[in-house]
């Protein structure tokens, strides 16, 4: 076909019988507003969207973001408890050492490097063994530095859920959960109080 004309109905007979200014690889904005690549279907023009990308956003249009094995992107905080109370981390073999025993693997996830929208979060031990996550290097001064994990977001961004944090000052026993439910009976029945 020349440039401008399209065979929409595969006839031979008919030739490019329709004019189209459908220019294929033109760029686009997507559905959801990241920049796609045109794709002629007929002589009409789509807008197809890139494929995802870890930025905090929601590339190939699909509701979800930074999904799938994306390579440096998200990592898995692991959940753990013990006598010295509960421990999170990044490394799983370090959940699985006494005094610690596995919750749960991937309990929740963070970005390796920064992403908009997120911030640090460093893993706190104070002096009496007990961890705490915090958004501070210095851990709100109630610990040595604190060793960074990854990057955490403190607004819905790819659907992030809230992290509930709450404390138990009995046991100095700091515990995270993403059940509001798990958290309410955390304060009915183990002593734990919500904090921010």
């Amino acid at each position: 076909c020349q440039d401008g004309f399209v065979d929409v109905d595969g006839q031979i007979e008919n030739g490019c019988e329709q004019a189209s200014d459908c220019v294929a690889g033109a760029r686009c904005e997507a559905s959801c507003g990241s920049s796609g690549r045109v794709r002629c279907v007929g002589a009409r023009a789509e807008c197809e969207p890139p494929h995802e990308i870890c930025n905090g956003v929601d590339d190939n249009c699909n509701g979800a973001c930074d999904e799938g094995a994306l390579p440096g992107c998200r990592i898995g905080v692991h959940r753990a408890s013990g006598a010295s109370g509960h421990f999170y981390t990044t490394d799983l073999a370090a959940a699985m050492t006494p005094p610690y025993v596995l919750e749960a693997a991937n309990y929740f996830y963070i970005y390796s490097s920064p992403v908009p929208g997120s911030r640090e979060l460093y893993l706190c031990r104070k002096d009496s063994g007990r961890y705490f996550l915090h958004g501070n290097e210095d851990c709100d001064l109630k610990a040595p530095i604190g060793r960074l994990l990854g990057y955490w977001s403190l607004t819905s961004i790819c659907g992030a859920r809230p992290l509930q944090r709450l404390h138990n000052a009995a046991s100095d026993d700091y515990f995270y959960t993403l059940s509001e439910a798990e958290a309410q009976n955390a304060i009915d029945r183990l002593g734990y109080t919500m904090t921010t």
